[in-house]
């Protein structure tokens, strides 16, 4: 409840400075009247036709991985054996689509698969494969030791500092990876200027959800850019304004609401 009490006034607050940045402030071309959007979206429902039986066993695979996702580490205290991880999960999910017959026929073919945007797939993973390198590289560690290197600055701009190398490096970076990393320097930050150590993790681990400039920065961003509707330069045009409201909106929080509700 208490993390809702920060994530549900981002999100609203986001939400809308989203909506008016992209169709007050920075109006895409091309973008056509959406007078008839219900008509066109109701055309389009028709035109998928009711849910197969095929259908409903995806959802139901889906389903029952969203729960184990969700309910693992319970799962893992009961039977910890098991050793349940989400890519285990992950996998069994995938292959067990591969496995289910109805009407003699196998729901789920290979040929499935071919409509599936596999260049946004290993750019992803070009993503984290690139989060390791820079790991490994010491990179990360220099930047750490630069930011702690300013502790004497007022508490506000080194948040800042900090929510925004979090917000631009997770462009590049696994947000998980990046976390994992950065979270550790920055509670050794927040220690050393007398900062509730919450107060500056939880921003920063917003921020780390906050990239919307490149397709590799979070799966979200590469679904859109898997439409083809949409060039990495226009995402990352209008991406840069929407990382500096993000940035503006989470250094306020850490001001001011984090810590009345913290």
């Amino acid at each position: 409840m208490r993390w809702m009490l920060i994530g549900v006034p981002f999100m609203l607050i986001m939400l809308l400075g989203i909506y008016l940045l992209l169709t007050r402030s920075i109006r895409a071309e091309g973008i056509a009247s959406m007078d008839r959007a219900e008509e066109l979206i109701d055309r389009e429902l028709d035109q998928l036709g009711p849910v197969s039986t095929a259908e409903r066993w995806i959802m139901g695979v889906f389903a029952i991985a969203i729960t184990l996702w969700i309910t693992k580490n319970l799962i893992n205290q009961w039977l910890p054996d098991l050793g349940l991880t989400d890519t285990t999960i992950s996998l069994v999910a995938a292959f067990s689509c591969f496995c289910i017959v109805h009407q003699r026929q196998f729901i789920f073919t290979w040929a499935d698969t071919k409509e599936l945007p596999w260049g946004i797939i290993i750019l992803f993973g070009g993503g984290l494969a690139l989060a390791n390198g820079l790991s490994q590289a010491g990179l990360i560690d220099m930047i750490g030791e630069q930011v702690s290197s300013y502790a004497t600055l007022p508490t506000l701009i080194i948040a800042a500092i900090l929510i925004s190398l979090m917000l631009f490096m997770t462009e590049l970076m696994s947000n998980v990876a990046l976390v994992a990393i950065i979270a550790p320097m920055a509670a050794g930050v927040a220690v050393g200027m007398d900062i509730e150590v919450l107060h500056l993790l939880i921003p920063l681990a917003m921020a780390s959800s906050c990239a919307f400039m490149l397709p590799m920065a979070t799966p979200p961003n590469a679904i859109v850019f898997a439409s083809g509707h949409i060039q990495v330069r226009e995402m990352v045009r209008v991406g840069i304004f929407l990382n500096l409201l993000s940035i503006l909106l989470l250094v306020l929080f850490f001001e001011l609401l984090i810590p009345l509700v913290m």
